[in-house]
């Protein structure tokens, strides 16, 4: 299926396992390299808006944009990220 290339996550914890799960097979780790957990956690922001890693973990971010190589700074802007932008356009693709 395709997804809107708009920046933004919209069901988290789906994608972000499957994200999360995606980069360990391909053993991309964290700022540390180490292995991300598979917990649907650390990309987007939490119920009260907070983006990440304000508002949590940083790991998946990182590993994301390590991938995607896009600059690495551990946050995901919450309207328009050009790390989710690269992995939306990835998806339509089939290349990730």
């Amino acid at each position: 299926y395709k997804v809107e290339v708009d920046g933004v996550i919209s069901r988290p914890s789906m994608l972000v396992t499957a994200v999360q799960t995606y980069l360990n097979s391909k053993r991309v780790g964290d700022e540390r390299n180490r292995r991300l957990a598979t917990d649907g956690k650390g990309l987007g922001s939490n119920a009260s808006g907070k983006r990440y890693p304000d508002a949590g973990t940083t790991h998946t971010v990182y590993a994301l944009q390590r991938y995607l190589k896009v600059s690495r700074d551990g946050y995901l802007s919450g309207g328009n990220s050009t790390a989710v932008r690269a992995l939306q356009r990835r998806l339509n693709a089939g290349t990730f």
